[in-house]
């Protein structure tokens, strides 16, 4: 086996599929080159470059103040949505629209299943269209 080649994984999990990812030539199925993504090129060039610790370091800081506000924000607003909705039912939401308990149970996971359910397009999406342009 070379330094390009993988496992991935097959249909039967004993025999795992060996493919050459440079050549798009694999030993159950095809994969193509040209189906790679222009990341795994560029990892390709520099995988072979040592980091030292302090650069290392100093990635992750960056990466932790952009990443960290946003993910506090998206906590803070999921929050608040279930306090807003869990107060609303405190004074008197319920008895204001007619709901039934539960219908009042179903108003929680709405969001939820919506989520699950954008889940996999949102994944494609960022995966095939250039969203970083």
């Amino acid at each position: 086996m070379t330094s390009s080649s993988y496992i991935a994984a097959s249909k039967d999990p004993a025999t795992p599929v060996v493919a050459d990812v440079e050549k798009g030539s694999s030993s159950s199925a095809s994969s193509s080159a040209a189906q790679l993504d222009e990341a795994y090129h560029l990892h390709r060039a520099y995988e072979h470059t040592a980091v030292s610790a302090s650069e290392e370091a100093r990635v992750l800081r960056r990466l932790d103040k952009r990443i960290l506000p946003v993910l506090f924000f998206v906590y803070m607003l999921q929050y608040l949505d279930k306090n807003a909705l869990n107060f609303s039912s405190a004074f008197g939401l319920e008895d204001a629209l007619a709901l039934k308990k539960g219908e009042f149970s179903w108003l929680g996971s709405v969001f939820y299943f919506g989520y699950l359910v954008s889940q996999y397009p949102a994944s494609w999406a960022m995966q095939r269209l250039p969203t970083a342009k």
